[in-house]
């Protein structure tokens, strides 16, 4: 799917929708942490969870296959220094 970042970020327009998504993702025994959007990311509720690379595909894709509330996915761009996520459904920097 994409080349693994040192971060993903999955953003979500409701914090419900944040903490849902964590309650389902650890559940399902994924490794993820709810932490505040970061200020590039300008799309969501201010709350989003960070996936460890390792596991962002198999995340990113078990949410696309449970319909899992979210308004992103984002990859950090090591290229910018850091302060810059490509969107990795668009393609789309924000």
């Amino acid at each position: 799917m994409f080349q693994l970042p040192r971060e993903v970020i999955i953003s979500f327009k409701a914090v419900s929708s944040a903490i849902e998504a964590e309650r389902l993702l650890t559940g399902a025994g994924f490794s993820v942490r709810i932490m505040p959007t970061p200020v590039a990311i300008e799309a969501g509720c201010g709350f989003c969870i960070r996936v460890s690379p390792d596991s962002a595909e198999e995340v990113c894709d078990w949410m696309r296959e449970q319909g899992a509330p979210h308004a992103g996915f984002y990859a950090r761009d090591e290229s910018a220094g850091g302060d810059e996520y490509i969107s990795l459904e668009t393609g789309g920097k924000s």
